[in-house]
């Protein structure tokens, strides 16, 4: 038999055993009404209690029916103006195709469970169930990030300034990891030797030369101005990245990662710059500001680089499919090994600090290290000569 409601003084709320077997307690205050739920009376007797306590220090959050999916589109048009438009179209898609799609949206979109549940319901345990159906359906790490951040940020929203929750349901989830990152991959300098020769007479050779001998990032090198490069010194100024938005091209200032930042040119950069302006002035783009474009005069897409010009120069080239970022990694990694100081690589590739090329690149160190150990063995048994017995 069911526990019926305890009477209780008017306005001192009820607790009662409901048909599941958890215990309910209800509260009215200011005309709504509280419900929390526990295991047991005591439980309950606590949460009412807790609640008595909130309301009285000003502290008690609203009851809501919202969902995680109102809960997700409130946020995110409430936040968009102070999103950068990269991080917006972000957003706007993790939460439709992964969370909960839009009213109305012309796609289906996604239609998750936790999408539908009411905030208050939410435990950290829907969080992490979510994930793992990511996880299930072959939703990369990166993915998954993604998701756990619009899910922290909306519910953080929630609590501060609009007090609907009580606490983050996302705080203490584990961000999803690589339990084994990609490895580096690094160019050998015959791999580097293949890859270059084979790039010659190509329409972007420039863009492979500068890779491997700047290490630009892929975005920092076709958002090149030629106003950048000063071929008379021979030096580049890495100021601008163009971003991929949406199959929209956007060029925008570097503002982090380190800030603009000049580097000098190697010589065979500098033949390979003039002769990739020659052929641009021969067809026509004497007025074009990009140093690399398509032969309409427009900027290039990072994918349709990747899969119409990278990709196929790797195959004649004789190598293995590898990501256009691993130049940087090459040219990382040949600036190490060559004993230029970690400081001085750090700030050629625009990092902010050293500690992340020292992250990246700390395999190439113990090389060095033994290096060093024996320049300064043979320096020494040139001022000293050790005695034997």
């Amino acid at each position: 038999m069911l526990a019926k409601p305890r009477r209780r003084p008017q306005g001192d709320g009820t607790m009662y055993r409901k048909a599941d077997g958890r215990w309910c307690c209800e509260i009215t205050i200011n005309g709504k009404r509280y419900q929390d739920y526990g295991k047991t009376e005591r439980d309950v007797a606590a949460k009412l209690t807790a609640i008595k306590v909130e309301h009285a220090t000003g502290k008690l959050v609203k009851p809501s029916r919202r969902t995680v999916g109102d809960l997700l589109w409130l946020w995110f048009d409430a936040t968009r103006q102070s999103k950068a438009e990269k991080t917006y179209v972000s957003d706007k898609s993790t939460i439709h195709r992964h969370i909960a799609s839009k009213v109305g949206a012309r796609r289906a979109g996604a239609s998750t469970r936790l999408g539908k549940t009411p905030i208050t319901k939410v435990e950290p345990a829907h969080i992490q169930v979510l994930l793992a159906d990511l996880e299930t359906k072959g939703k990369g790490v990166r993915t998954r990030q993604l998701v756990l951040g619009v899910l922290h940020q909306a519910f953080a929203w929630a609590v501060l300034p609009n007090r609907w929750l009580r606490y983050n349901p996302c705080d203490g989830t584990p961000k999803p990891k690589n339990l084994a990152p990609r490895a580096i991959r690094s160019l050998t300098e015959e791999e580097r030797a293949k890859l270059l020769d084979a790039a010659r007479g190509d329409r972007l050779e420039a863009l492979y030369v500068l890779a491997l001998t700047v290490g630009g990032r892929f975005g920092e090198l076709l958002g090149l101005f030629w106003d950048d490069i000063d071929l008379k010194n021979g030096k580049v100024t890495i100021s601008h990245t163009l971003l991929d938005i949406g199959r929209r091209l956007e060029r925008k200032p570097k503002l982090k990662r380190g800030g603009p930042r000049t580097i000098k040119l190697a010589s065979i950069a500098v033949a390979a710059l003039r002769e990739h302006r020659e052929k641009a002035f021969a067809e026509g783009q004497r007025a074009n500001p990009w140093v690399f474009h398509d032969e309409a005069g427009q900027p290039l897409h990072q994918r349709d680089v990747t899969v119409d010009s990278f990709q196929p120069l790797l195959d004649r080239a004789g190598l293995p499919r590898m990501h256009f970022h691993d130049l940087r990694h090459s040219f990382a990694s040949l600036m190490l090994k060559a004993g230029v100081p970690l400081m001085v690589v750090s700030a050629i590739l625009g990092h902010a600090r050293p500690s992340t090329t020292l992250n990246y690149y700390g395999h190439v160190l113990p090389g060095m290290h033994d290096a060093a150990i024996e320049q300064l063995d043979a320096s020494l048994n040139r001022q000293y000569t050790v005695k034997t017995f």
